[in-house]
């Protein structure tokens, strides 16, 4: 078998989505320059990623999370996202780092926000939706969502309405808010 029929069989590299997390203000991931840290920051050559499906990624999208970074990750199917959010949230991180698979609560946005609730430990009811939650956690600790399949919020006839300007608007707050998203 030749090189050339071997790459077409070998997963992609994570470049695209290296230069996807870039955000604006920064250099891309290949210059070798990071924005300033914020707070507490895991260093990448420190996070143990042998058991992850592509360890130098992992670790670099832990580092930028624990930075407050918003990344965008974008994968077809079978290409690891889900394992990367699952090998991110088991991870020495920052914060805590909340995981949420958006095509199972594309129905119903409050199960949404009560599955994120839950996993900060915190006591109490979940908040009411998004943006409340983002309230909270801001004054409790520094978190990063991971959210999974965003894609299957778009062409749903049966998503549920409180997936509207407002939840979109506190996804693009969060940045702001000291939250990292991706």
């Amino acid at each position: 078998m030749n090189r050339d029929a071997q790459d077409t069989h070998a997963p992609p590299e994570p470049a695209a989505a290296t230069d996807a997390m870039t955000a604006p203000g920064t250099l891309p991931a290949r210059s070798g320059v990071l924005p300033e840290p914020r707070g507490q920051v895991t260093d990448a050559t420190a996070i143990p990623c042998a058991h992850c499906l592509r360890p130098a990624f992992t670790a670099r999208i832990a580092a930028e999370l624990d930075r407050g970074a918003a990344i965008n990750l974008v994968a077809a199917p079978g290409q690891g996202a889900g394992r990367l959010l699952a090998n991110l949230k088991a991870l020495p991180a920052a914060g805590p780092r909340l995981v949420a698979n958006l095509k199972r609560h594309r129905r119903h946005q409050p199960g949404l926000v009560a599955d994120l609730w839950h996993q900060t430990g915190l006591a109490g009811e979940p908040p009411a939706d998004l943006a409340a939650l983002c309230d909270r956690l801001e004054q409790d600790a520094p978190e990063a969502a991971l959210l999974h399949r965003f894609d299957a919020l778009f062409g749903d006839p049966e998503l549920d309405p409180a997936y509207d300007d407002a939840f979109i608007g506190a996804l693009n707050a969060l940045r702001n808010r000291g939250l990292s998203l991706i």
